[in-house]
């Protein structure tokens, strides 16, 4: 190329001329790079910042760092739109607004239990925004003054809460949920338990949780629904309490299985029931602590597990089992909706059935080792 001062030719890769000493080729400008501040992370792991674009202050948030810068230098050049922050929502806010939303919705015992998990989980986040709460810390937080099916209800509420209010929480890790077995009458034990109801004040409603009742639907039992010729019973409606605590018939049953109609199995049932002078109203009126505590007043005096009015509706599921009755049929007895929260949940194994199968498979090995051992001498003899 030529020098465009002296017009000598210089190599084509020349900056300066050799000749003149003038510069010929200019260096470019480099491009002006976008600024944008520096972010914070918030306690909920995202990064965030606030920007001024055309003046007006907005703000930009990512899931990492470096996706921020990416994000908002395409803001600042407008090649993207900023995100409006969602306003402040408390976590507290966020559970009220849920429970409100579902009172007319849910059964009264259940907006009591949200209720309850309102008042005492949590209790430390529950002024703080959902948007930029630790949800995982939070979980750690309670994971150590709760159990962990306690924490496992909680978050189930925490996570529909902010589901309804358009914000996803992150995914948590919850601690595992070891289960409790609860107490249970095994099928020895239900004969001593039905005779040491003689004489007292609990023994109908008592005699109907072990039918295979909840405590719910015998409370809400009429006469009405009670075929005595027919040894039936119509379960439809529960009593439940409310948020006063206050007992409230309500229509429907826990589920849609609960709703049927239920033979009167129990031959000290059936009496009792044909004993009541007054039949008309509920079938029976007594509370239920008066009657959980009567229950376990006679379990303990007469050396029996103290299972309370649940634990004879696991009783029954157990002596079903048992008895061998088909899971379909002992769901339909019962009201359960799948043979896994009846398989899982509500039926026990005795220790009888354990050691009798036991005694079953000692036998055979015994057996088969008696006759390996014949074959083994006579096999030698040969």
């Amino acid at each position: 190329m030529k020098c465009k001062y002296c017009k000598r030719q210089i190599p084509d890769e020349s900056i300066y001329c050799m000749f003149c000493g003038e510069k010929v080729i200019k260096s470019k400008k480099k491009k002006a790079e976008v600024k944008v501040p520096k972010p914070r992370q918030l306690p909920s792991g995202s990064w965030f910042a606030q920007l001024t674009v055309n003046g007006e202050r907005v703000s930009v948030s990512a899931a990492t760092e470096s996706e921020y810068y990416t994000k908002a230098k395409a803001v600042k050049l407008g090649l993207i739109k900023a995100e409006k922050r969602a306003p402040a929502l408390s976590l507290g806010k966020a559970i009220d607004d849920y429970i409100d939303s579902k009172r007319n919705v849910l059964s009264p015992s259940t907006i009591l239990g949200y209720e309850k998990m309102r008042k005492n989980r949590f209790q430390a986040y529950m002024d703080k925004d959902i948007h930029t709460i630790n949800w995982q810390q939070a979980v750690n937080d309670e994971a150590s003054v709760c159990s962990a099916k306690t924490l496992k209800n909680a978050w189930s509420m925490i996570s529909s809460s902010t589901k309804a209010a358009h914000v996803e929480p992150l995914s948590v890790t919850l601690p595992q949920v070891v289960p409790n077995e609860h107490p249970y009458l095994s099928p020895d034990q239900i004969p001593y338990f039905v005779k040491a109801l003689d004489g007292k004040d609990c023994k109908l409603p008592a005699l109907l949780a072990l039918n295979g009742l909840r405590q719910s639907e015998l409370l809400a039992l009429t006469w009405d629904h009670v075929d005595l010729k027919a040894k039936t019973m119509l379960i439809s409606g529960a009593m439940v309490y409310d948020s006063n605590y206050n007992l409230v018939h309500k229509d429907t049953n826990k589920n849609l299985t609960s709703r049927r109609t239920v033979p009167i199995m129990l031959p000290e049932l059936l009496s009792e029931l044909e004993g009541v002078k007054d039949k008309t109203g509920f079938v029976v009126s007594m509370s239920p602590s008066v009657l959980y505590k009567s229950i376990n007043r006679i379990c303990k005096s007469s050396g029996l597990p103290q299972v309370g009015v649940h634990g004879l509706r696991h009783s029954f599921a157990s002596l079903c089992h048992h008895l061998r009755v088909p899971e379909l049929i002992a769901m339909q007895f019962g009201g359960w909706s799948t043979p896994d929260v009846l398989r899982d949940v509500y039926t026990h194994i005795p220790q009888s059935d354990i050691d009798n199968n036991a005694g079953k498979i000692i036998n055979f090995f015994e057996g088969k080792a008696q006759i390996a051992n014949e074959n083994t001498n006579e096999f030698k003899k040969a």
